[in-house]
């Protein structure tokens, strides 16, 4: 099987060598840190288990690979533009494609290249850290949700098909119906989380607790997130803002990953995680004005407006 990931960061390290370590021929496309990589390798730390590929196979551009059995997509979404450049020369008829972005709009990018039953959305819960250019550490979480780009017959065979592969590396994982209710479980932490942290400059949890009113703003704004998504039909747990908030909380020093873009002086995923999620909440009528300053708040940060 041969498979690409587009984006070798922390999660394309993650799933591509776990692949690789199960005989998948794996293709690592890769910028900043292609020359480190050809030097030095690909390795993963974890607790699980470490990884090492003294020569993988890394390249990049896409012309250099040919046409894929899967496509994981994992770069940060405001690369998205690239996918025109990339994805024709490793697509063929039967290619599955799946998305690791954060937010929303990333599955119907890939799909202007593919047949929508051959895309995938998958949410991924393991922390994972870069500690060099060609090292990357995985501190924690083992779950990876996967959900079909349309509810159809052969969407839900795919999203399984992916589920089953992965679970053969030694992650656990779940098949969601519907991704846009997948989706919110998951912005229901980023959009206040991530957006104050950017806000506010880049901020790590403790720091947040000691700014006075930016606990309560990530709470009036998660709250206003979990109402939109029941306004769209996909309501979800009643302690979800509980166990986020307490999440959050837990997270002492660590800073969220838009707040640690913010501060290398990289783009953030705006239009991903708060724009295309806050235009979905318009269109439902949802009362959002929390959420609304905080976008303004965030494009002020990013020097946007």
């Amino acid at each position: 099987m041969k498979v690409a990931i587009l984006g070798t960061g922390a999660l394309g390290t993650y799933y591509g060598t776990r692949l690789a370590r199960e005989g998948a021929d794996v293709y690592f496309l890769a910028r900043s840190n292609y020359e480190t990589i050809c030097k030095e390798g690909l390795r993963l730390l974890s607790d699980e288990g470490d990884i090492f590929l003294p020569h993988p196979n890394v390249y990049k551009h896409p012309r250099e690979c040919g046409p894929m059995d899967l496509i994981i997509v994992s770069w940060k979404s405001f690369l998205n533009h690239q996918l025109e450049k990339s994805l024709p020369y490793l697509l063929k008829e039967d290619t599955l494609i799946f998305t690791l972005q954060n937010g929303m709009g990333n599955a119907e990018s890939i799909a202007r290249f593919a047949p929508q039953e051959n895309v995938c959305v998958a949410l991924c819960y393991s922390t994972c850290i870069p500690v060099s250019p060609a090292v990357v550490r995985h501190v924690g979480g083992n779950d990876t949700r996967f959900a079909p780009m349309v509810n159809t017959p052969g969407g839900l065979a795919h999203a399984q098909w992916l589920a089953d592969l992965f679970a053969r590396t030694g992650i656990r994982t779940t098949v969601c119906e519907v991704a846009e209710g997948m989706l919110w479980r998951k912005l229901l932490l980023n959009i206040p989380y991530n957006g104050v942290s950017v806000a506010l400059g880049g901020l790590s949890s403790n720091q947040l607790a000691e700014v006075p009113g930016a606990v309560e703003r990530m709470r009036g704004v998660m709250e206003e997130v979990f109402h939109t998504a029941e306004l769209r039909g996909f309501p979800l747990p009643p302690e979800s803002i509980k166990r986020e908030m307490t999440r959050i909380r837990k997270m002492g020093d660590f800073i969220p990953s838009s707040g640690q873009d913010l501060l290398r002086g990289r783009p953030i995923e705006y239009d991903s995680i708060w724009e295309i999620p806050l235009q979905k909440a318009l269109e439902v009528g949802a009362d959002v004005p929390l959420w609304r300053q905080l976008c303004v708040d965030i494009r002020k940060r990013i020097g946007r407006d």
